[in-house]
């Protein structure tokens, strides 16, 4: 079975409707996130963001099937880290916004 960086995207168009995390959730799955990624960045000698420039490119496909299943579960790792961070943000500025209501 052949893995390439489309199999990341595709789970995508299935979007299943999920609950908002609390900020304390988004920080523990961040920091989770986090560890994760670095076994990933220490094994290949890659930040992530790089990597995922590159994976995005398809610079990285050499066709060997354990590699590319490290890069599909790299990648999606990284997505889900940045969609956290996003969310972070967003519930950061609610709360930001909600303390200069009260002020």
């Amino acid at each position: 079975m052949e893995l390439s960086h489309s199999a990341i995207h595709a789970h995508k168009e299935k979007k299943m409707p999920t609950r908002q995390l609390s900020i304390p959730e988004l920080l523990d799955s961040l920091l989770a996130l986090t560890q994760e990624l670095y076994s990933y960045e220490r094994a290949y000698n890659l930040a992530s963001e790089d990597f995922y420039t590159l994976f995005s490119q398809g610079k990285l496909d050499d066709g060997e099937v354990e590699q590319t299943e490290d890069f599909c579960l790299w990648a999606g790792l990284y997505e889900t880290k940045l969609a956290r961070e996003q969310a972070l943000r967003q519930a950061s500025s609610k709360t930001v916004q909600r303390l200069l209501k009260t002020a």
